[in-house]
């Protein structure tokens, strides 16, 4: 059964199949609720999985969410705004966001929640400090590789230039 598991990938159900049949037999547990059961962890670990790659592609300095942005230290900044850029429109009607301001005023910090949670509802995101894309992009050799470069960026369903 293992090999089996292997060879279709399904790596959760691999790992937790003995479990599971053993609570199976001492609850008597009907074959649906049985393999109902298996096949939500199997999902549920590959939705982990995706989040974990796509945070990955991301470059995140840091994983911060709104909820953890004080606004009372910042009054001048209104959260019934930020939370405009969290419905899925501001990505797919293609709007932008500026943070403008001097060091130290929570602009990344807004901008990686921000991305963080489209993240999470499956869009893909790239953050990157304009210095370290332009140095990427002027180290590329050609027009061939600068496309290259720019690419990872432009497919991004969110694009994040601190």
């Amino acid at each position: 059964m293992h090999e089996m598991l292997t060879q279709l990938k399904l790596a959760r159900i691999r790992e937790i199949h003995t479990e599971w049949l053993d609570r199976a037999a001492e609850t008597r547990m009907a074959y649906t609720d049985f393999l109902r059961g298996l096949l939500e962890e199997e999902l549920l670990a590959r939705e982990e999985n995706q989040v974990r790659r796509r945070l990955k592609d991301a470059a995140f300095p840091f994983e911060k969410t709104l909820e953890e942005f004080d606004f009372r230290l910042r009054p001048e900044l209104n959260r019934q705004v930020i939370l405009r850029y969290l419905d899925d429109r501001f990505l797919t009607q293609g709007r932008a966001l500026v943070l403008i301001g001097p060091a130290g005023l929570g602009k990344t910090h807004l901008a990686v929640s921000i991305g963080l949670a489209m993240l999470k509802r499956g869009y893909s995101v790239r953050f990157t400090t304009v210095q370290a894309l332009l140095t990427r992009v002027l180290r590329a050799g050609g027009l061939d590789g600068r496309a290259k470069v720019l690419r990872l960026y432009i497919e991004s369903d969110l694009l994040v230039l601190d």
